[in-house]
């Protein structure tokens, strides 16, 4: 029965470090108090003490360049890319087994516990001192893929969303929306950016010397970020043009383009705002030769919609107001 063998292992090896725990702090008056609860309830304190060591460790831990962090329980593979903090109970966990934890520990009914991952925990994440809310409320709801990781890592692309969140953070009404609408953005960005590297690597004659999202917003690399756009826009079988999200792609970069500018301004990057003013200025120029047609798209679209008979009003209606014009 290797099963029950696991288990009866599981619970020596929580016993003895049970005893190791009160062995070493017994004298503390919280396990003192802890030692007097029923034992279920001492159970849940010490796992609490637990949770909360752990979370102490890991976050000086946070600071060394190549981490290793304590957990809950040891991966099989020894690997710690995925593990992630939960929200409430500041325990650690995979990704793989957050979802299980989830459904057992959310505290307040009204605060669902989310899994944080790990990179972005207090103390190394600056978005997080000024409003913790952000991070699980956004960037740890991206998927651990390439365009999920560059939203959360990419100090411009967490900029503009942590901007766009907290201009709309205040419509609490419209929680769902707003958060929808950042994260739409933020991935758009980051799909930009992630093709917008490849293609550098291929055609690509100036440096990218900033090494995030705001190398896009140059004009050395116009060309690219042009083409990125038209591949990006058109289905790669059926080679549709896809407008709506076209025309996305410019307002978004018209609006992280200013605010990365005006994070510039802020951090006394003049020459770089200055950039970003003339990459802003030739957008504008080209709107019409890159944009043109997915605007030309959507208008034509919705004339033809408008003209079906589903659209046009009933014609009992049109002899009603005929007849009542007739008799004025």
């Amino acid at each position: 029965m290797p099963a029950k063998s696991n288990l009866i292992r599981d619970e020596d090896d929580r016993a003895a470090n049970i005893d190791k725990f009160l062995a070493v702090l017994k004298d503390k008056e919280q396990v003192k108090s802890a030692m007097q609860l029923p034992k279920q309830e001492r159970d849940k304190v010490f796992s609490k003490f637990r949770k909360e060591g752990i979370y102490r460790v890991n976050r000086e831990r946070i600071k060394d360049d190549n981490p290793i962090y304590e957990r809950e329980k040891l991966p099989k593979s020894g690997n710690d890319d995925n593990l992630k903090m939960c929200s409430n109970c500041k325990g650690f966990y995979s990704s793989h087994f957050f979802w299980h934890h989830r459904k057992v520990c959310q505290g307040d009914i009204c605060t669902p516990s989310e899994g944080v991952p790990v990179n972005l925990m207090e103390g190394k994440d600056p978005v997080y001192q000024k409003h913790p809310d952000f991070v699980p409320d956004i960037l740890s709801r991206f998927q651990n893929d390439d365009v999920g990781n560059t939203c959360r890592t990419d100090k411009v692309i967490v900029n503009v969303g942590h901007r766009l969140w907290t201009k709309h953070r205040s419509k609490k009404d419209k929680k769902l929306e707003v958060r929808k609408s950042v994260m739409a953005d933020m991935r758009r960005l980051a799909t930009l950016y992630t093709e917008f590297k490849k293609k550098h690597e291929v055609h690509g004659t100036a440096d990218l010397t900033m090494g995030h999202a705001g190398d896009m917003f140059s004009r050395e690399h116009f060309e690219s970020l042009t083409e990125v756009i038209q591949m990006l826009t058109y289905g790669e079988t059926e080679g549709k043009l896809k407008s709506g999200l076209k025309l996305c792609l410019y307002f978004v970069l018209k609006k992280a383009s200013k605010i990365t500018k005006a994070s510039f301004l802020v951090s006394r990057l003049d020459e770089d705002a200055s950039e970003i003013d003339k990459f802003i200025e030739i957008l504008d120029l080209n709107q019409n030769l890159i944009f043109g047609n997915a605007h030309y798209k959507i208008q034509k679209n919705r004339q033809v919609r408008l003209r079906k008979p589903a659209e046009l009003p009933l014609e009992a209606d049109i002899h009603s107001k005929e007849s009542h014009r007739n008799h004025l």
